[in-house]
């Protein structure tokens, strides 16, 4: 897991580095995609997990904030918000380097040849 986190965090590394090349660009873009779904299938499975320690919780007979503030304290929760927060950042590194590449496109696109 954590492999799969590093090379996600290289590659945010790279993009955030300034010297953003349309290769790096089109590279990240073709990384991000591919390993998006790992990602999704990690947060679902940290999802269930977490929903599991969260109903124990919730029918030990405490009222439900109490309950749900305890699962959110559990290493079950932190797994899932670290998988959801990852997968979220991916997104966003995708957007941007398709941006990226759109602005790319129209420079081309408005200079004389």
């Amino acid at each position: 897991m954590t492999d799969l986190r590093d090379r996600i965090l290289k590659i945010q590394g790279e993009l955030a580095n300034g010297a953003l090349s349309p290769d790096l660009a089109r590279e990240s873009l073709v990384r991000l995609t591919a390993l998006i779904g790992n990602v999704q299938e990690l947060e679902r499975k940290a999802d269930h997990e977490y929903k599991l320690v969260l109903l124990g919780c919730m029918s030990g007979g405490e009222p439900a904030n109490r309950a749900k503030i305890r699962a959110e304290v559990s290493e079950q929760y932190v797994r899932w918000r670290e998988w959801k927060d990852l997968s979220i950042l991916m997104i966003e590194m995708v957007r941007t380097c398709k941006k990226y590449m759109q602005s790319l496109e129209e420079e081309m696109r408005m200079t004389p040849r």
